[in-house]
């Protein structure tokens, strides 16, 4: 990321839902100590009426306001207005096409490859996590997914992966509430390490990562 030393990073939120990862990446952003030493300066949402867009006018925070299917030149013209450093993708249910993926980062809600794609999302992909356990005793983690943003639905190169428990009697509801309470927990942290480039894609498509970070437990296994 090319930025001057002198300021800090500026985060485009793209959102779809209710923004509940969007308030927390503020909120950080704002604390004097907070995990995330960046300046939010917008979120984009594709549906008028959901919750994120009431958060936005809360925190005044500006609201770009897209068409149901963005086109490419829909988000051209994202990266012209709002001049990101990086794209933080939080609840955001739309294929992106016209940003490069090394500026752009999506938190997924369950353990990537297996459980994600479209419709992955939300409680369907917790849902989807519950039958599959149930089904085969030898799942016994769902997680947390980061990874940068292709054109292509939860495809991208993983950076993040951090396993959160299946608990005996979990159904989806209570293993979604766990997810995004870990959600919560480390998507500031992340987002500012990406920010600040300390993880980063490389030309070649090849995710690189401090040495520390390798002994984490969020530190994807291809990546140590």
């Amino acid at each position: 990321m090319n930025r001057p030393k002198n300021r800090k990073p500026r985060i485009l939120v793209l959102a779809s839902g209710g923004g509940s990862g969007f308030e927390k990446l503020v909120t950080e952003s704002r604390l004097r100590n907070g995990d995330l030493d960046a300046d939010i300066v917008g979120v984009a949402c594709n549906v008028p009426k959901a919750g994120v867009c009431q958060r936005a006018d809360r925190l005044q925070v500006s609201l770009a306001l897209l068409p149901s299917i963005p086109s490419t030149s829909d988000y051209e013209a994202l990266v012209e207005e709002f001049k990101p450093d990086l794209v933080a993708c939080s609840g955001y249910l739309r294929l992106i096409s016209g940003i490069a993926p090394e500026m752009m980062i999506n938190i997924h809600p369950a353990l990537l490859p297996r459980f994600g794609g479209q419709g992955m999302h939300g409680h369907y992909a917790h849902a989807a996590v519950i039958n599959a356990a149930a089904a085969d005793p030898s799942i016994k983690h769902s997680g947390v997914s980061m990874h940068f943003v292709d054109e292509a639905y939860d495809h991208g190169q993983l950076f993040c992966r951090f396993l959160v428990g299946i608990l005996e009697g979990d159904d989806a509801d209570s293993l979604g509430l766990r997810v995004n309470q870990r959600e919560h927990l480390i998507q500031p942290f992340l987002t500012n390490l990406v920010a600040h480039g300390h993880i980063r894609l490389s030309p070649t498509g090849r995710v690189i990562v401090p040495s520390w970070y390798k002994l984490t437990p969020f530190c994807p296994i291809e990546l140590v």
